[in-house]
């Protein structure tokens, strides 16, 4: 097995596991200020390893690709917050076809080779994305603009990340990410009306610690890995995001709907890691 294979799958777990536990956050703080809040902790978490692995790359190249990959981040978060407020379902959905840009642009911009089972897996993982999240198969602007800058993202991580490693890029991205969606937060000016006690802050932490091992784990599979391959596979953290739903949080709606789309993203992520 290619040792990015598991890395991938563990950061699917822990990216699953985060968003699992914020829903309990989201009750009693704004979407967006809960976002810059446990994404600032997540960049303390990632502060020392960047400081243990620093380094001062001479290249234009990276400095450009690792601010891209921040600035595509940020906007990828911004645009899906929108767009879950107009519908949640489509947004969602086509915010998870990513890996269809990325097998678009990543042989053109980074000489990735395709083949005709990856392509075939990428198709069968997206629709299984849109099975999974879609009720009634409506449009989302802001859904499919936020999946085209995730596969941007993803090409910038894997161009800076060549160039230096994965503990020192993930912290400048992700900083820069949290700076630049700061000032579309309305809700940051919301601090003071929380009610910050502490079982919400522990639960902060605990998401906060589960988002610092997904980030890392998949910067890592990023320097093993093709791009197209692994941000494909890592769509698996819906189906963990599922079984951890049904299992622990009691969600059963459109099950049977769900069971399919999980069947077709494990079908297509078994295809693209041939």
């Amino acid at each position: 097995m290619c040792f990015w294979i598991p890395l991938v799958i563990l950061a699917a777990f822990f990216n699953a596991l985060w968003v699992a536990l914020s829903k309990r956050a989201l009750v009693s703080i704004p979407a967006d200020l809960f976002t810059v809040l446990f994404r600032a902790v997540t960049a303390l978490f990632l502060l020392p390893l960047f400081i243990y692995r620093f380094q001062s790359p001479d290249n234009l190249v990276f400095w450009l690709s690792v601010a891209l990959a921040g600035i595509f981040e940020g906007a990828s978060i911004i645009l899906q917050s929108i767009g879950v407020r107009r519908d949640y379902y489509a947004t969602f959905s086509l915010a998870n076809i990513s890996p269809l840009f990325t097998l678009l642009l990543a042989p053109q911009l980074l000489n990735e080779k395709i083949s005709p089972l990856l392509v075939l897996g990428i198709i069968i993982i997206c629709a299984g994305v849109v099975v999974f999240f879609s009720l009634n198969w409506r449009f989302s602007v802001f859904g499919l603009t936020a999946a085209l800058c995730s596969s941007l993202m993803n090409i910038s991580s894997k161009v800076a990340i060549e160039l230096t490693d994965p503990y020192y890029f993930s912290f400048l991205a992700f900083t820069i990410g949290l700076i630049f969606i700061i000032p579309f937060s309305p809700g940051v000016r919301k601090i003071r009306e929380v009610r910050f006690n502490f079982s919400l802050i522990k639960l902060i932490l605990l998401i906060s610690i589960f988002s610092f091992l997904a980030t890392i784990i998949y910067n890592i599979a990023i320097d093993y890995g093709p791009i197209t391959r692994v941000s494909s596979l890592v769509r698996v953290n819906i189906l963990f995001g599922f079984i951890i739903s049904f299992g622990f949080l009691g969600e059963r709606s459109h099950l049977k709907r769900r069971i399919l789309g999980g069947i077709l993203i494990t079908v297509g992520s078994i295809l693209v890691t041939q």
